[in-house]
């Protein structure tokens, strides 16, 4: 069995200490084989995994040690960091040759929210749409330069994509469905999720070839734990295991 979860962790290093460390203890008790965050910065770290980090921020909103993303794993072997074309500030890419399914790539990243820029030179969901026509290009490639690599890609995409909700655009849904497909990637968190309290914009699509065969289950949590509120988002966790049935 295969675990991943992704989550936006709206930038805890800014908040308090007592937050940090039970987004930490929340997602050490997932025990997954993956972890892909967002607003993040560089000092997050969860014991026993290793890391990676997206470039500087370019944003003046945000500080130079904070990361729109990073992946972590807890598997020993090589990880080698990709570099991202297209958004280097938004996201992080990670190969692993000798992951538990295989050669592996991790794509973790935000696409910017509906407003950004807006009053400052852009219309509402502009840079959503640019940002999500840039990271598809960056999927089509990865997949054109490792073939047989399996891949994985998740974050923060800043819209619903299971047909309800009103954080949704009908162009920028279409991108990022054209995206997955034209990458061989399924999107397995755009079904709603029953039981929560706002809806879910942090997705994870997995290469095609994991759908097709083995048995691939979703499941979601509130930001909050027994310490409270700790996010403004949604965590998921997508559990890969043998042959689907």
């Amino acid at each position: 069995m295969f675990k991943l979860a992704v989550w936006n962790v709206e930038r805890s290093a800014l908040k308090s200490a007592r937050v940090r460390a039970a987004q930490q203890l929340l997602i050490a008790a997932l025990g997954a084989d993956l972890v892909l965050l967002t607003e993040t910065d560089r000092s997050f770290a969860l014991p026993g995994y290793g890391s990676h980090f997206s470039g500087p921020p370019t944003d003046r909103i945000y500080k130079p040690h904070e990361a729109a993303a990073a992946v972590f794993h807890r598997w020993s072997g090589e990880a080698e960091g990709l570099p991202i074309k297209e958004a280097p500030n938004l996201a992080v890419c990670v190969r692993f040759p000798n992951s538990p399914l295989g050669p592996l790539i991790a794509y973790c990243s935000v696409i910017p929210y509906h407003m950004c820029d807006v009053g400052k030179g852009a219309m509402t969901w502009q840079r959503h749409q640019e940002s999500a026509r840039r990271q598809a290009a960056d999927w089509k490639e990865l997949r054109t330069r490792y073939p047989d690599d399996l891949l994985i890609v998740g974050g923060d995409f800043n819209q619903v994509l299971g047909g309800v909700g009103r954080y949704r655009n009908k162009v920028s849904t279409t991108l990022l469905r054209d995206g997955f497909a034209s990458s061989r990637l399924a999107c397995v968190t755009d079904a709603p999720f029953k039981g929560l309290s706002r809806h879910n914009v942090n997705h994870i699509a997995i290469d095609d070839r994991i759908a097709k065969s083995r048995d691939v289950k979703t499941s979601a949590w509130e930001g909050t734990s027994e310490a409270g509120r700790l996010s403004d988002h949604n965590g998921v966790v997508v559990t890969i295991g043998g042959g689907s049935t």
